[in-house]
């Protein structure tokens, strides 16, 4: 079976028709990315919690970890005064021009402002969106080290039962 949920399918959606850096993107951690499909972004539901909207509706909260995860590499030799890897990885997720605004293909800035993905379907801005940038790096096979920032977010879907 291949299930794809069409939710985070959604949300791959909406980052890749507004982010053209991400060259590849998984549904949950694979066990190995090859170096040619970084940077990659990992889409995966935390959790779900389910209430009750209005008579026969339920109101879903589904919390999500979007993972971008890039080669450590990257961006050697490149800028002295930037560990390798970070500086792509935080213009992936959180770059910004000189006036401090997100720039347009971020993906918090996507994620902020594109908040209606469906009819149904809403990114859910009064729950903090969260970033947490690595602290260590991780391996993926014998010669490739990447680093990743998680990015928290929760998604409201409310839906007839």
């Amino acid at each position: 079976m291949n299930y794809t949920d069409p939710i985070l399918k959604k949300i791959r959606d909406l980052i890749k028709n507004n982010n053209n850096k991400i060259k590849t993107y998984y549904y949950g951690d694979p066990d190995s990315i090859p170096t040619q499909s970084l940077p990659a972004c990992i889409l995966s539901v935390d959790s779900i919690d389910i209430d009750t909207e209005t008579s026969y509706e339920d109101r879903q909260h589904i919390n999500l970890s979007i993972t971008v995860e890039v080669d450590l590499r990257s961006d050697w030799n490149k800028n002295p005064e930037s560990t390798a890897g970070y500086s792509t990885l935080y213009e992936l997720v959180n770059g910004r021009s000189s006036d401090y605004s997100f720039n347009s293909d971020a993906l918090l800035n996507i994620l902020r402002h594109n908040q209606q993905v469906d009819s149904d379907l809403t990114i859910d801005l009064d729950s903090p969106l969260t970033v947490e940038f690595p602290k260590s790096l991780k391996q993926r096979g014998n010669d490739l080290f990447t680093i990743q920032a998680v990015i928290k977010t929760r998604i409201t879907l409310v839906k007839n039962f």
